[in-house]
């Protein structure tokens, strides 16, 4: 049996009197896809900033391939293999798509200061490396006829596959994607659904997943962990937090099945 790739063990956080996450745990197993739900202010962005290290938590702890992450400066998550997107897109607008997927490829080269001030041979090298990954990226998530045009001038639903394709370049294990669906169409909803199957598919990364569009967490997640008010009320597959008493009473709504 495969150790599981995410551990969330009693995580608890609290800012000032409010309780954000209420001693939640729950795990990942390799090549998944977990979603995440509930209401507004249930706790999802407040946990997923505590695995991207922007929070620390006041107790309990956080195990990605069975090594607590909690110890880690922020910078060195990506290292460590978890890659993320975020619902307020974090690109940079004057950039070209390439630009900005090539920014994603950095943690995977040991380059320093000295050696880039100087143009060492190594820093060419690693260039060249940087851009044949973040090509690769663009193709596969069929962003090569934009791969040129400055990101300002680009769709929503185009810059949000920018920013996938810029989390695929950082080589993760795990990956975070926070309301991917968020602006996005019927028709760009689809199309997202079916590129993150194929990513699972295709490269064996386990995907958590932060989404109010319920159609997309139910049609895809092997799993499914319902919050509110910082607490977990439910854990699952899709079919069993369809049915769940907490979770349609505090989320899905009277009419849920």
């Amino acid at each position: 049996m495969h150790p599981k790739i995410l551990e969330i063990r009693d995580l608890t956080i609290q800012f000032g009197g409010v309780v954000a996450l209420d001693g939640v745990s729950f795990d990942m197993d390799p090549a998944t896809i977990l979603g995440l739900i509930g209401p507004n202010g249930a706790g999802k962005t407040t946990l997923f900033n505590c695995l991207s290290r922007l929070y620390n938590p006041d107790s309990g702890d956080v195990l990605f391939q069975e090594t607590s992450i909690l110890q880690m400066a922020s910078h060195r998550i990506v290292d460590a293999g978890i890659g993320r997107t975020f619902q307020n897109l974090a690109l940079f607008g004057s950039l070209s798509v390439l630009d900005n997927v090539r920014i994603g490829t950095h943690s995977r080269f040991n380059g320093s200061f000295l050696s880039d001030a100087f143009y060492f041979p190594s820093t060419g090298r690693n260039e060249k490396a940087a851009e044949i990954i973040a090509r690769e990226a663009i193709d596969y998530l069929g962003l090569g006829p934009v791969a040129n045009r400055r990101i300002s001038d680009l769709p929503f639903g185009t810059q949000k596959r920018v920013e996938l394709a810029r989390s695929l370049a950082t080589n993760p294990k795990l990956l975070l994607l926070d309301e991917p669906a968020c602006g996005l169409n019927h028709e760009e909803v689809e199309e997202l659904s079916s590129v993150i199957l194929q990513i699972r598919r295709d490269r064996g990364i386990a995907i958590l997943l932060v989404e109010h569009h319920m159609a997309l967490v139910m049609s895809i997640s092997d799993k499914v962990v319902a919050l509110n008010f910082g607490k977990k009320i439910g854990e699952g597959t899709p079919t069993e937090i369809r049915s769940h008493p907490e979770v349609i009473a505090a989320y899905l709504g009277a009419e849920a099945p």
